[in-house]
């Protein structure tokens, strides 16, 4: 039987003065709001991306929650979180998580 992987993309249900992710808190920080409890974190790093008006940070945290592996990108725009990830089971991840991670890395907030 063929495990799937998934690609996910979606703003947030809140709002807030945020006009950054580092208005969030820092990575470690913004990590109680992007990654579930109990998960295993693997990486987590900042990324900053220039653009017309200037550097958007952008966060990147790469985890395991019940057998899912997850590459998980966040951003802020006009106070709401941008999230876009890819998942796939734990056992797949070896084959398919270079791709995964780099479809969840490709987020870009225009």
């Amino acid at each position: 039987m063929q495990q799937s992987t998934s690609f996910f993309c979606f703003f947030s249900p809140f709002t807030s003065e945020a006009k950054d992710i580092t208005d969030l808190g820092s990575l470690k920080e913004a990590a109680k709001i992007f990654i579930p409890g109990g998960a295993t974190l693997y990486s987590a790093r900042a990324i900053k991306i220039k653009e017309d008006e200037g550097l958007r940070n952008y966060y990147f945290y790469e985890f395991e929650k019940y057998d899912q592996h997850v590459a998980l990108v966040a951003a802020v725009n006009s106070g709401k979180a941008i999230i876009a990830g890819a998942t796939a089971p734990q056992n797949r991840w070896i084959d398919v998580g270079v791709k995964l991670r780099s479809a969840a890395i490709s987020l870009t907030v225009l």
